[in-house]
C-alpha cells in the first residue's frame, strides 16, 4: 500500500463559493442536494462504523421548510407574523448547525478510526457558517490529513 492510499478520503469536493451561490440562487433547495451527496459519500467510506441516516437528517429541515412556506403562501395577502419568521430562522439555523456538526463529527470519527489522527475544527466557523464550513472542512481534509501523516503528527486543526 502506498502513502496516497493510506490517507486518501473519498468524499467529493465541492467548491465552497459554488455551494454558497447555488444555495442563494435556489433559495436553499441546493442544501438538500448537497446534503444528499455528502451523506452518500460518507456512507460509502470503506469501514465506516457510523452510517448517517439520510431520511432522518433530511426530513427534519424539509418539514420546517415546507410548513413555513405553506404558512407564507396561505397568508400571502395578509401581513405575516414577524415573530414566526424569526422563530423559523432560528430553528433552521440550529438545524443547519446540528447537521453540519453531525457531518464533521462523523468524518472526524472515521479519520480517528482509520488513521489515528485527531482533527479539531473551528467551532466559530461551524456556528456562523454551518453547512458552508462543513463543505470547507471536507475540501481541506485530504491536504490536512496527508500533512499530518507525512509529519507523523497525530493532531491537526482545521481553521
Amino acid at each position: 500500500m502506498d502513502d496516497t492510499q493510506k490517507y486518501d478520503i473519498y468524499i467529493h469536493k465541492r467548491k465552497t463559493l459554488k455551494v454558497v451561490i447555488f444555495f442563494i440562487l435556489t433559495l436553499g433547495i441546493y442544501f438538500y442536494f448537497w446534503l444528499w451527496k455528502v451523506i452518500k459519500d460518507i456512507n460509502n467510506l470503506e469501514g465506516i462504523n457510523q452510517k448517517l441516516n439520510f431520511w432522518t437528517i433530511i426530513v427534519i429541515p424539509l418539514f420546517f421548510d415546507c410548513s413555513f412556506f405553506y404558512y407564507e403562501f396561505s397568508h400571502l395577502n395578509q401581513q405575516t407574523n414577524a415573530s414566526l419568521e424569526s422563530l423559523y430562522n432560528i430553528i433552521m439555523a440550529i438545524i443547519y448547525i446540528i447537521i453540519a456538526r453531525i457531518v464533521i463529527k462523523t468524518i472526524k470519527k472515521y479519520i480517528k478510526q482509520k488513521q489515528n489522527i485527531n482533527i479539531r475544527y473551528n467551532y466559530l466557523g461551524l456556528l456562523f457558517f454551518h453547512v458552508f464550513y462543513a463543505n470547507y472542512f471536507i475540501n481541506t481534509l485530504g491536504k490536512r490529513v496527508s500533512r499530518a501523516v507525512n509529519k507523523e503528527d497525530n493532531e491537526i486543526i482545521i481553521l
